[in-house]
């Protein structure tokens, strides 16, 4: 009969009580127990709290027809922009993520055809998106500026890991039920006065 393999001393001690805290702990040094899952993608502005970066990928980056409707965003589709008028704006759309690996979509306006010229908030946010491809970065409003004031991280911090997502995933799970695609999109219907 072959030798019967020995127990290490806490599998020992677990064999004898199920209840021993040190038999049950897991070890963090091994694999993760989970994988978390990008289901959600914010479409904001950064806060004034965090430090974030922008994807330096030009793909990760999009110029669009968006409607701002009662603090949402929905995304205009090219056949519906005429449908939608005024109430549509460009934006670009940059890919972002903060310290603790939240990922969003920063719409910053742009101007429009028949608008002759941008505005400080809009320059300064472009600004601060170009720069945040290199260096975390916090931005915060200054009214008497007229601007959006940008600080960097003070210490060298680690580059962010973004998630294996193609921008029409990240676009996919941030405009999931908030797309205009036709004339019968309840948006428009309410923008229209139709109910």
């Amino acid at each position: 009969m072959p030798d019967e393999p020995k127990l290490s001393l806490v599998q020992e001690a677990a064999k004898a009580n199920p209840f021993n805290a040190e038999a049950l702990r897991l070890s963090l040094n091994g694999a993760p127990v989970a994988k978390k899952l990008l289901t959600t993608v914010p479409v904001r502005k950064p806060s004034k709290e965090e430090f974030f970066r922008v994807h330096t990928d030009p793909e990760f980056s999009l110029t669009t027809m968006l409607l701002k409707y009662d603090g949402d965003f929905y995304l205009v589709l090219p056949s519906m922009v005429s449908e939608v008028g005024p109430d549509g704006q460009p934006f670009t759309l940059y890919t972002c993520i903060n310290r603790v690996g939240v990922v969003t979509l920063w719409p910053v306006r742009i101007p429009g055809p028949d608008e002759v010229r941008s505005n400080g908030w809009w320059d300064s946010a472009h600004e601060a998106a170009e720069m945040a491809k290199r260096k975390w970065l916090r931005l915060s409003s200054n009214k008497s500026l007229a601007a959006y004031e940008i600080s960097t991280a003070e210490i060298r911090l680690p580059e962010p890991e973004w998630p294996e997502k193609t921008m029409d995933e990240l676009l996919e799970l941030a405009f999931k039920k908030q797309v205009i695609a036709s004339p019968d999109s309840d948006i428009l219907k309410m923008l229209k006065g139709r109910i």
